[in-house]
């Protein structure tokens, strides 16, 4: 598998900054609408910086094109590691 293959999108504040929080390692780039700057946005590139994570702040229609007009990105899109959803216990 490579190694794009094995990255996926999440969107909107919520997510972004609890996997941000969470696991900053699987947080690979984070895509922030270049309009933002209320507080939640000033929180997120904060958050970004302090772990090393790759910020990009990009027009809105880059953000609706990553991940589809249905989506409600809220201005925000990162691009991340999966998650590992079980685990051995020999692990």
């Amino acid at each position: 598998m490579s190694e794009k293959s094995a990255e996926k999108l999440i969107y909107g504040f919520h997510p972004v900054l609890a996997r941000l929080r969470q696991d900053p390692s699987g947080v690979l780039e984070i895509y922030l609408d270049l309009t933002r700057r209320d507080a939640r946005a000033r929180d997120l590139v904060h958050q970004a910086k302090d772990n090393g994570v790759k910020l990009a702040q990009v027009e809105a229609d880059r953000l609706t094109r990553l991940v589809g007009k249905a989506a409600r990105h809220q201005g925000v899109v990162a691009r991340v590691k999966p998650v590992a959803l079980t685990q051995s216990l020999d692990e």
